[in-house]
């Protein structure tokens, strides 16, 4: 007695087995996904972040994706640097090379809505701009300590 299961026990067992091993399965999967939450105010770039993320990991740019986004790119980063230059300006941070400060609206600039240097667009403004911010304002934070 009680050795022997009935056609429907054994039947329940089986399913019991085979639900274990989706949820082990299941499991397995959910720890390879990682969870982010992104929080901030409403036109913070949540929605942004998440669209920049599914596109560098899932499908990419398309060739016309590329030529349609990079003049929106290069106007960003030259508003981004302007932004910077500003709160430069405002909170009284210097250059690592003095010789290089240049004011934001100077004459002479391209009509980019926002512009920072005379003649000097793109990859070039990051290439010159970032890391003379960087040294002239990691002096500044290592003198703060």
């Amino acid at each position: 007695m009680g050795c022997t299961l009935s056609a429907e026990e054994r039947a329940a067992l089986d399913r019991s087995k085979a639900i274990e091993k989706n949820l082990k399965e299941d499991g397995v999967t959910a720890a390879k996904d990682v969870k982010l939450l992104l929080l901030g105010a409403g036109e913070s770039g949540k929605s942004t972040i998440v669209k920049q993320m599914k596109i560098i990991h899932e499908d990419g740019f398309s060739g016309d994706d590329v030529k349609q986004y990079k003049p929106v790119v290069y106007s960003n980063t030259i508003q981004s640097l302007a932004a910077i230059v500003r709160a430069m300006d405002t909170l009284g941070l210097e250059y690592g090379d003095k010789e290089r400060k240049v004011g934001v609206g100077q004459s002479g600039c391209h009509a980019w809505g926002g512009c920072l240097f005379p003649h000097v667009t793109g990859d070039a403004l990051v290439l010159i701009m970032i890391p003379l911010l960087i040294r002239g304002n990691n002096h500044r934070h290592r003198e703060t300590k």
